[in-house]
Order: structure tokens, then sequence, then C-alpha cells
């Protein structure tokens, strides 16, 4: 998750940070497959609660794009562009998931 906050904060200096953002974050589910597909497709057992540090990188990732966004979107309030923020990394979680998996052919 480090990995993917560093380049989506690089990604968010050019001209279109949000399309730049989402392709680092896609550009790492392609090229870490099997580190994507752990971090996305582990269950956790009922009651086990998710890991502090796991918990602090993600919410490294959503500030990122959350700083974007707040930029660009002056007329919202913080909690609407952090809904927003929310809904567009889930979004690009969802079409990295969507890709085919070429060990399933």
């Amino acid at each position: 998750m480090a990995e993917i906050a560093s380049a989506s904060a690089c990604a968010a200096k050019k001209n279109a940070p949000v399309q730049s953002i989402a392709r680092a974050y896609l550009d790492f589910a392609i090229a870490n497959q099997g580190l994507w597909r752990m971090l996305f497709e582990h269950q956790l057992a009922l009651g086990e609660l998710v890991l502090s540090w796991y918990m602090q990188e993600t919410q490294q990732v959503f500030a990122v794009l959350f700083k974007v966004l707040r930029e660009l979107d002056k007329q919202h309030s913080d909690a609407e562009v952090q809904l927003a923020a929310q809904a567009l990394m889930k979004s690009v979680q969802g079409i990295a998931n969507a890709k085919p998996n070429p060990a399933s052919h």
C-alpha cells in the first residue's frame, strides 16, 4: 500500500491528477497481481479486526486522492469530497479486480 500511496502522490503532480492516480493504482495491480489478490481477496475471520498498519496505509492512498479532489472541487463539503474519493478508489479497485487472472485461463 505504501507503494500505491507513493505512486499516487507522484501521479497527483501531473496535469491530469485524478486519471494519473487511477492509472498508477491500476499499474500497481497489474505489476503485482499476487499481492493485489492477497490484499483484496483475503477474507477476515468473523470477529477478526483489520490490522492498524493496513488501515493507516490505506488512508494514505485515500488522503492523496482526497487532496486532489478537494483542490478541484471547492463547492462541496469535505464529507462529500471524501465520499467521492472513496467511491472513485473503490471503482478503480473494481476495475482492477475485473481484469482476467492469467492463472485462471
